[in-house]
């Protein structure tokens, strides 16, 4: 008997940062994630070739989503 109404709300915070990751094919992806680490702190770092850097806009996008979420997850 967990929170129901908390995971929608986590999912929700979630789902478009999904959504953008799976862009281009899921091009995206691993650029995305790389896109959070560097903004929570972690090194994420450049992708390698073939790979793209994702767009400006699109790591706005990331850096928006990021500075939404939570620092701390729920118990």
């Amino acid at each position: 008997d967990g929170d129901a109404a908390g995971a929608r709300a986590l999912r929700d915070l979630c789902t478009p940062f999904e959504d953008l990751r799976a862009r281009h094919g899921s091009a995206n992806n691993v650029t995305a994630v790389k896109v959070a680490m560097d903004e929570v702190g972690l090194v994420g770092g450049s992708v390698r070739s073939p790979m793209r850097d994702l767009s400006a806009a699109e790591a706005a996008e990331v850096k928006a989503m990021v500075a939404a979420w939570p620092r701390e997850v729920p118990q």
